[in-house]
């Protein structure tokens, strides 16, 4: 009964309504003309279908929904198929799967508060029922049942009464039936689905009234029970009614009704392939038989019953090694997804590792050819700085040479003046006049002391190397160096003697002495050695 509700619940969130066989085929048929969405809806619905009675095609068909909602990125189609997932495996008996699937569809419907966290809640409190573990079961239950989705409220009433009933906690069992039913008749009762839940729930509430020996009170609610059933057209129910009925007055000692109630169940399902049911039914009648000194017809029954039971061995045997080469199968299929999970999640984690190195790696050689880019600019910058200067500071130089060798030449041409007055004066025996030129000629000096020191300063600064240069060259006095200084200037004999202080024949001398001091062997050869020093 839990898997019919349960696929009922799903149905109910399925964009299409699952009918017959041929609307089922038609949708496989059409599935490659679907859009992603469509396509996916459409698979879900088709593996619904197969739900309930084949479990293999169920997974694979949700599987390919799953895809096709991951692919299109729907939170609600990926928590459904989880959903189904969890219940299939749960058929399966995988347990731990099936929880492991549910509780996500758990976790998407709570954080989106969606219905089908309510569904979930009912899923996995199912599977810990087949589990055995009844706290966690009853846990959940509650859970759907303070949630405000109808169907999985009314589900969970109908279980948590179950699991009392079968603990015989009558009680606790009625509480829960009875607020089901509460459920149902405020729903639409009309609906074969909710009367089919209806007649179930007072089927259970009938088992709750024998265990507590109220049998008039179970017979009349098997009575309505088996009035809904009917309406539904539901036989195997019919037939388990039946059955109850005839337990029910054979409590009562009423033999004669009872075995007509046992032989009805019997009747109905002559023509039916419902082998659960025909053993528990050919037990009954044997039992009956047996009990009451019937040993032919008893016997008769229980070679029945023995025959229905050995084949329901061999089918449970079958149907064990089907599920257990389907659980094998699933498993194996599990691990090697795992496995390609693995593999995929190395190779990613690889390929980040290298994207980091890579961009590591890039930014470090864009971090250092910046740096260089930057020295350079620098450099360069720091260059044309010093550059400018430096050209700034030649021009000033220049110029301030240029300044004083005006003044120089003007101091020139006033001793020579003086010079030309004083021999015109000689020439006259004015002596009185040439005494004063002649101390005026000595008080006149081209060079004073700080010129000079302005001068070879300012020629230090504009010709460093060609200074250095002279003051490398031993024996050499100050006059000598002053005399290299001035033929690198380009001063002719006369003028170097006026800056001297000294007479032209004076310099002319000097300069003899200087060749010979440097290993010249006249005086002509001055000018080009003067070039030659330091690269000039």
């Amino acid at each position: 009964m839990n898997k019919f509700i349960i696929t009922f619940l799903i149905l109910l969130i399925l964009p299409y309504k699952i009918n017959a066989y041929n609307k089922i085929e038609i949708l496989k048929d059409s599935l490659s003309f679907f859009s992603e969405e469509k396509k996916a809806n459409a698979l879900i619905t088709i593996a619904n279908y197969y739900f309930p009675n084949n479990n293999d095609s169920a997974l694979l068909f949700t599987e390919r929904a799953l895809k096709e909602y991951q692919k299109i990125k729907s939170g609600k189609g990926i928590a459904s198929c989880y959903g189904l997932m969890g219940a299939i495996y749960s058929d399966y008996g995988m347990y731990d799967t099936a929880i492991s699937l549910t509780y996500k569809m758990i976790d998407w419907g709570e954080k989106n508060n969606d219905i089908r966290a309510y569904i979930a809640y009912l899923e996995v409190a199912n599977t810990y029922k087949d589990m055995g573990e009844l706290h966690k079961a009853k846990e959940f239950y509650n859970k759907a049942i303070e949630g405000s989705y109808l169907p999985a409220k009314r589900a969970a009433f109908a279980n948590l009464g179950l699991i009392y009933l079968m603990s015989k906690s009558y009680d606790s069992a009625t509480y829960y039936f009875t607020g089901g039913l509460k459920e149902y008749y405020n729903s639409d009762t009309s609906l074969p689905i909710n009367k089919y839940n209806i007649a179930s729930i007072n089927a259970s509430l009938a088992s709750v009234n024998f265990g507590k020996g109220n049998y008039d009170k179970g017979i009349e609610l098997l009575n309505e029970s088996l009035k809904t059933y009917k309406e539904v057209d539901n036989t195997v129910a019919i037939a388990k009614v039946y059955l109850k009925l005839g337990e029910g007055y054979e409590y009562l000692n009423e033999d004669n009704i009872s075995l007509e109630y046992f032989l009805k169940a019997k009747l109905i399902t002559n023509s039916m392939k419902a082998p659960e049911v025909h053993e528990e039914i050919y037990f009954k009648l044997f039992e009956f038989y047996q009990n009451h000194g019937d040993f032919d017809k008893a016997l008769q029954y229980y070679i029945k019953y023995n025959d229905f039971r050995d084949s329901l061995v061999t089918q449970s045997y079958k149907k064990t090694i089907i599920e257990t080469e389907t659980k094998y199968n699933v498993q194996n299929k599990i691990n090697k997804i795992e496995l390609l999970e693995k593999e995929k999640r190395a190779v990613y984690s690889l390929a980040i590792i290298i994207l980091l190195g890579i961009l590591l790696i890039s930014t470090i050689i864009i971090l250092a050819l910046n740096n260089r880019r930057l020295k350079h600019k620098n450099a360069k910058v720091l260059a044309d700085t010093k550059s400018h200067f430096a050209i700034k500071r030649a021009n000033f130089s220049e110029q301030k040479l240029d300044d004083i060798t005006q003044r120089l030449h003007s101091k020139s041409d006033i001793i020579e003046q003086l010079e030309k007055e004083i021999r015109s004066f000689e020439n006259q025996q004015d002596q009185d006049m040439v005494k004063q030129k002649v101390q005026l000629l000595k008080e006149t000096r081209i060079l004073t002391d700080n010129d000079w020191e302005e001068y070879n300063k300012i020629f230090l600064d504009l010709h460093p190397e060609f200074c250095k240069s002279i003051e490398n060259i031993s024996n050499l006095s100050t006059g000598d160096r002053r005399q290299l200084i001035f033929i690198k200037l380009g001063l002719n004999q006369k003028e170097t003697a006026h800056l001297m202080g000294i007479s032209p024949e004076g310099a002319k001398k000097a300069k003899q002495r200087l060749s010979k001091k440097i290993g010249l062997s006249d005086t002509s050869k001055l000018e080009e050695y003067v070039e030659k020093l330091a690269g000039y």
